[in-house]
């Protein structure tokens, strides 16, 4: 395997993981779906990859103008989205956060979701990089996000056919175990900064 297809499939592997990970904007995927049945639950997908594709633009523009001042920059940004991570965790870990199932929630979230500025810090190419390389990892990004945002809504939408006709409200027990997941994803996440 050569170096560019180690790092291909090393930025994949992290960016599945963290999109994977269970967070406020995967979590409204799930009760979407939970509630409104995948067919209607799919807009929300569409507004989340759109929230996605923004945020880590931004955030890749932030941090590249950044780092041409200060070049330690990089590094300290990388460091922030793990720690964002591990925040997100801490706060399922004491509570679920509330959550909304309109388009603007969404956005919203997205807008702020951790793995938008995990994607933008670790596995998206720094500003200036070909466009060919920024071209592959936004498409890399849809390849796993759309797919990945789909199961979360089928999930809600397979747990909704229960008896209960509902997800069920997480547990104290079942917060825990997903933060504890989600700072598992980010300890070993950290193992994969490529730059």
């Amino acid at each position: 395997m050569s170096a560019a297809t180690g790092s291909t499939l090393a930025a994949a592997l992290a960016m599945a993981a963290v999109l994977l990970a269970p967070g406020p904007a995967n979590r409204r995927l799930l009760l979407a779906g939970a509630r409104r049945g995948v067919w209607n639950a799919l807009p929300l997908l569409a507004v989340h990859w759109l929230a996605c594709c923004l945020a880590i633009g931004s955030w890749c523009t932030a941090l590249g103008l950044l780092a041409r001042t200060l070049p330690s920059a990089m590094a300290a940004a990388q460091v922030c989205a793990i720690g964002y991570v591990l925040w997100t965790a801490a706060r399922w870990w004491r509570k679920a956060p509330r959550c909304e199932g309109s388009v603007a929630a969404m956005f919203s979230v997205a807008m702020v979701d951790a793995a938008t500025l995990f994607c933008a810090a670790i596995v998206f190419p720094p500003l200036g990089a070909a466009a060919a390389d920024v071209s592959s990892a936004y498409l890399m990004l849809t390849a796993l996000l759309l797919p990945i945002g789909a199961c979360w809504i089928m999930a809600g939408a397979a747990a909704a056919r229960f008896p209960k006709g509902a997800v069920a409200p997480a547990s104290h027990r079942r917060r825990r175990r997903l933060a504890a997941l989600l700072g598992g994803f980010s300890g070993a996440l950290s193992t994969l900064l490529p730059h």
